[in-house]
C-alpha cells in the first residue's frame, strides 16, 4: 500500500522552490495530502457518474445471456424488449445506455430480484431527476473523501508504527490501487494525447473536469451523463 501512496504523493510534489498553490486559495499551506483530498475524490466521481448506468446494465444483460443467476431470478424478455434495450449485442453495433434506461419501466415488470430491483429504480432517478443525480454525486464526493483520509491515517500507522489492521488492509490496498492507477493513467493522457506538460496545469485539468461535470449537469439535465465526454 506504500507504494501506491507513494506513487500518489509524488504526482503531488511540487517542484523545489514552488511554494505557490495549486488548487486552494493562498492562504492555505498546500500539502500533497491536502491535493489529494481534492483530486482523488473528484476523479472517483466523474467515473462512477459515467459508469454508473453501465454497471446495471452489465448486471442485467448477465441475467439475460445466464452468465450469472440471482436469487429468485427467472428474467426472461421479450424478443422485442431485448432489442429495444440493446441487451442483444451484435458484433460490431454499438450499444447506447439511453436505450437501455428508457426501457426500465418495463424492464422492471419481469424483474424478482429485490436488490437489482433496488438498483434499477436508483438509476432510473439518477438518469431523470437533477435532483437526485446532484445528491448522489455529492455523496459520492463525501464518500470518496473519506477513504482517502482513511488511506492517509493507515499510510501512517505502516510508516510512523509499523502498525497496521489485517481486517481493513486488503480493502484500503484495493482502493489505494484503483486510486493510484486512475490518476496515474490520467496524468499520462493528458501529458502525451493532450500535450499538457506541467504537473500544476495538468492538476489544475483534473481539478476542474468535476466542475465542468456538475455544469453540463446543470445546464442540460442527467442525459448529460449518457456522453463519455465532458468537454
Amino acid at each position: 500500500m506504500l507504494w501506491y501512496w507513494i506513487c500518489i504523493e509524488n504526482l503531488f510534489t511540487k517542484e523545489f522552490g514552488n511554494v505557490s498553490n495549486w488548487l486552494l486559495e493562498s492562504k492555505v499551506h498546500e500539502t500533497p495530502f491536502k491535493i489529494s483530498l481534492e483530486i482523488l475524490p473528484r476523479m472517483r466521481t466523474i467515473y462512477l457518474a459515467y459508469h454508473i448506468g453501465w454497471n446495471v446494465y452489465n448486471k442485467v444483460n448477465s441475467v439475460v445471456s445466464k452468465i450469472m443467476r440471482l436469487p429468485n431470478d427467472s428474467l426472461k424478455l421479450p424478443q422485442s424488449l431485448l432489442e429495444k434495450a440493446n441487451l442483444l449485442r451484435e458484433h460490431g453495433k454499438k450499444i447506447y445506455l439511453a436505450n437501455f434506461i428508457k426501457a426500465l419501466p418495463e424492464i422492471k415488470k419481469y424483474i424478482k430480484s429485490e436488490l437489482l430491483l433496488d438498483q434499477i429504480n436508483d438509476i432510473s432517478m439518477f438518469y431523470s431527476e437533477k435532483e437526485y443525480t446532484v445528491k448522489m454525486l455529492d455523496e459520492k464526493i463525501k464518500n470518496a473523501k473519506s477513504e482517502v483520509v482513511m488511506l492517509y491515517r493507515m499510510r501512517n500507522k505502516i510508516v510512523h508504527n509499523a502498525n497496521y489492521d489485517n481486517f481493513l488492509l486488503p480493502y484500503f490496498l484495493s482502493s489505494a490501487n484503483q486510486f493510484a492507477g486512475d490518476l496515474l493513467n490520467r496524468v499520462l493522457e493528458l501529458y502525451y494525447k493532450e500535450g499538457i506538460l506541467r504537473l500544476e496545469e495538468i492538476m489544475l485539468r483534473i481539478f476542474s473536469e468535476y466542475d465542468i461535470l456538475r455544469a453540463k449537469l446543470n445546464e442540460q439535465g442527467p442525459s448529460c451523463l449518457f456522453r463519455k465526454d465532458i468537454f
